[in-house]
């Protein structure tokens, strides 16, 4: 699963996450936690200029970001070196459960090119 967020004023700024293999959507949507990577080569630019990567948290390989469907079907995302480690909020996804196929909008929290007013979209 790819989930591209996009600058609401200029579709040209991009950060994508990736999942692997064992990546189960059926999980995430029955409010499981599960694993995304910014994948770099997909982003507008290198993942230091379109989000803020400073630490804390440290990384000493690709940085993950975890997220877990709330009750209200928003997608939390926390950039975190480990799954479930909450301390440092990444992006909220708005209506991700049920905007799966249609995409919607929500907040990055670590903006940097990209702001923290974003659209977010999915695919596989």
């Amino acid at each position: 699963m790819l989930i591209q967020l996009v600058d609401q004023n200029d579709s040209s700024v991009k950060g994508v996450l990736d999942t692997r293999e064992d990546f189960s959507l059926k999980n995430l949507l029955n409010g499981g936690q599960e694993n995304f990577f910014i994948a770099p080569v997909l982003c507008s630019d290198k993942p230091e200029v379109i989000f803020n990567l400073e630490p804390p948290p440290s990384f000493s390989d690709a940085f993950m970001v975890w997220g877990q469907i709330d009750k209200d079907g928003t997608l939390n995302l926390f950039l975190a070196p480990q799954t479930g480690d909450a301390s440092f909020p990444f992006a909220h996804l708005e209506g991700f459960r049920d905007g799966l196929a249609a995409g919607g909008s929500g907040t990055l929290v670590r903006s940097n090119t990209l702001p923290p007013d974003i659209n977010w979209g999915a695919s596989n």
